[in-house]
């Protein structure tokens, strides 16, 4: 049944997913009552009691970046342990995500067709009770997903992440408060680091600014 976002209030979403208008974890259990926001959900930055009386609280927040800087009041957040997809939420095909991409993106025209250069299943982000961030590549996706590691002037992919640290058993990379991953077409990066704005609706960028 669908409930109302108890972050912004938008209706229609789905409980146990993120919000397709803020980007907000809506509770498994959350039901509406009457159109009001559904239950006494804590904000955005603060991590979901979901996870289980006694275990330890933990949050990751990601910002999305424009213009090189970090926005804090425009992202999402990972408020519960496990791996969450991110991608483009489609209707046509049956692909379902946990963090709908398309409200920071939008689709160029490619012969007359309009086109996002971001994939339906773009990679997983991963939360795990020690409060550890990590990226895991979606097969086809390895080289439009790219990190910058902290220290680092420059994006890798994942597919070649494993020269700047060690992956994990499942193939997942741990990512440090402040470094930035970007999705969509990796030609685009020089845009994006160059500060030309003519392809920055095309991609993403987003930066973790916070985890616990």
């Amino acid at each position: 049944m669908p409930v109302t976002c108890p972050n912004c209030g938008a209706a229609g979403q789905e409980a146990g997913k993120y919000c397709e208008n803020c980007g907000f974890l809506i509770p498994e259990d959350a039901v509406d009552n009457a159109g009001a926001p559904s239950g006494a959900a804590p904000p955005p930055s603060t991590p979901d009691p979901s996870i289980g009386a006694g275990a330890t609280m933990v949050g990751a927040q990601f910002a999305v970046v424009r213009n090189g800087h970090a926005k804090l009041d425009d992202g999402f957040t990972l408020a519960r342990v496990g791996e969450f997809l991110v991608g483009r939420m489609d209707q046509e095909s049956g692909n379902q995500v946990d963090v709908d991409l398309r409200q920071w993106v939008q689709p160029i025209d490619i012969q007359g067709q309009k086109q996002y250069l971001v994939h339906r299943k773009q990679c997983y982000l991963g939360l795990s009770a020690d409060g550890r961030v990590t990226v895991r590549p979606c097969s086809g996706a390895e080289g439009d997903t790219l990190v910058r590691p902290l220290g680092q002037t420059t994006f890798t992919s994942l597919q070649n992440l494993g020269s700047v640290r060690p992956a994990g058993p499942d193939g997942s990379f741990e990512v440090q408060t402040g470094e930035q991953i970007f999705m969509g077409d990796p030609d685009a990066v020089m845009y994006y680091m160059s500060g030309d704005p003519t392809a920055q609706d095309n991609y993403l960028v987003i930066e973790l600014i916070n985890k616990s």
